[in-house]
């Protein structure tokens, strides 16, 4: 079976192109593709005049989900995808994306690029769970699985505003590597869309 490329995902790199049969897409492989989930996402105006500053901090990540390597699970092991990776560790490019889902969604907060501001709300998540869990054996699509604890805070204060947990599960269609990219795409588009809008409605303003 020949691996296809979404025409959704954006390939930021490509040093040979992806080959092979499903089932054989995990282990190590010399040949690697970038991936960067949320690529096809909506972008919104950076506008800050009557909106409150939004630091996102950097995600935490599970061990083994905190790098480039784009993790899968069987049988509580942990493995990689072999020839794809992410376009940059896993925690910046969560905390991209859900600053750019804070940008489109929430009208009343932006994303400030300096520091040093009077006052200003953060928000901190900590993912316990982001990869691809191989449930019914490695030859069987797998299934995405985020999971995440997001706390909302602000300067003035010590206390969090809010707590909240979050959670995404997508179904890959085949057991390919763009299939599984593809997964992993919508599904981290839905959590950091869910969590943006959590955000918006806990602002203390």
């Amino acid at each position: 079976m020949t691996r296809m490329i979404s025409k959704n995902l954006t390939i930021l790199a490509v040093l040979a192109g992806l080959s092979g049969c499903s089932g054989g897409i995990l282990g190590m492989g010399g040949e690697t593709s970038l991936y960067r989930v949320g690529s096809g996402a909506e972008t919104a105006p950076a506008i800050t005049q009557d909106r409150a500053p939004l630091y996102i901090k950097r995600p935490l990540m599970p061990a083994g989900a905190d790098a480039d390597r784009i993790a899968t699970v069987e049988a509580q092991e942990i493995s990689y995808l072999s020839e794809a990776r992410w376009a940059s560790p896993a925690p910046e490019m969560m905390g991209d994306l859900i600053g750019q889902s804070i940008e489109r969604n929430v009208k009343q907060a932006y994303i400030p690029i300096q520091d040093g501001l009077p006052d200003y709300h953060v928000l901190s998540t900590r993912f316990t769970s982001y990869a691809a869990y191989y449930e019914n054996g490695p030859e069987m699509p797998p299934v995405i699985r985020i999971v995440a604890q997001a706390e909302l805070t602000r300067a003035a204060t010590s206390a969090p505003l809010a707590i909240e947990k979050f959670s995404r599960e997508v179904q890959a269609m085949e057991n390919t590597v763009s299939s599984v990219i593809d997964a992993f795409d919508s599904a981290s588009v839905q959590i950091a869309d869910d969590m943006a809008i959590w955000a918006g409605t806990k602002l203390d303003l």
